[in-house]
């Protein structure tokens, strides 16, 4: 299955998006990724989920941005 990536940043915030996404049934893991100032976590997910996602994350005041 197809996977999206969004950059979150700090790792807390990646741990409260897998949270909230795990509490609407939608599997993510997150990842690190590498910038230019340090480490950065990311959250994978389905792609069909992307909508869904992107709602929740803003609902909960969680900052990102697309990856690829």
């Amino acid at each position: 299955m197809p996977t999206r990536t969004l950059q979150i940043g700090s790792i807390t915030y990646a741990m409260k998006a897998r949270k909230a996404l795990s509490s609407i049934s939608i599997h993510s893991k997150i990842i690190k990724t590498s910038s230019f100032g340090g480490c950065v976590y990311s959250i994978e997910f389905p792609s069909d989920q992307y909508y869904t996602v992107i709602s929740e994350l803003k609902r909960l005041g969680i900052k990102y941005e697309t990856v690829g």
